[in-house]
C-alpha cells in the first residue's frame, strides 16, 4: 500500500516521527502521542492542507511530500459506519478516542480512517513508536509547491 505525506520544508528532519501532532495533537491523537498523518493520495494530502492552513502560510512555507509503502498487514481500518454521523465536526471527541485507543492497543502500525475533508477517500495514521513502523518505507522528499490559484480560494 502506499500513502503520500506532505509536509513543511522546516519539519523535514521530523516529518516521519509524529513530534508535530505529540506536541499538538491531530484530529485522530490527543497531545502526548506521537501520530504520522498521511492521506492516500497526493491530491488528498494538499486538500487537507488547505483545510488546515491559511493561504498566507502556504506561500511563505516551503513544501516537500514523500511517499510512504508499507505491507496491507499492518494496517488496521475504521469505516465511516462505525463514526457517529456527525464525525466530520471539527475537534470531534470521538475520534481522538478512537485513535488514541488504537496507539494503547497497538495492534497495527497503520489505521486507515477516512478523510473528513472527502468521506469517500481514506488518510492513513501512522504510529512511529510500534514495531512494525520499521518496515514502512519513505520515499525520498521531493518539493511541492502549491498552485497559486488554490491560494486564491481560500
Amino acid at each position: 500500500m502506499r500513502a503520500w505525506r506532505l509536509f513543511r520544508m522546516v519539519e523535514a528532519d521530523s516529518a516521519l516521527t509524529g513530534l508535530g501532532e505529540e506536541i499538538v495533537g491531530g484530529r485522530w491523537n490527543s497531545p502526548g502521542r506521537p501520530v504520522v498523518y498521511a492521506a492516500g493520495n497526493l491530491s488528498l494530502a494538499v486538500l487537507e492542507i488547505l483545510a488546515n492552513v491559511d493561504g498566507v502560510t502556504l506561500l511563505r512555507n516551503g513544501y516537500c511530500y514523500c511517499t510512504l509503502d508499507f505491507p496491507e498487514e499492518i494496517v488496521g481500518r475504521v469505516s465511516i459506519e462505525e463514526l457517529p454521523q456527525d464525525w466530520r465536526m471539527p475537534q470531534h471527541p470521538c475520534l481522538k478516542e478512537v485513535g488514541d485507543r488504537w496507539l494503547a492497543e497497538g495492534r497495527t502500525a497503520v489505521l486507515e480512517v477516512p478523510s473528513a475533508v472527502v468521506p469517500i477517500e481514506m488518510n492513513y495514521l501512522l504510529n512511529p513508536e510500534h514495531e512494525a513502523y520499521a518496515i514502512v518505507a519513505a520515499g525520498e522528499a521531493v518539493r511541492f509547491e502549491f498552485d497559486g490559484r488554490l491560494v486564491q480560494c481560500k
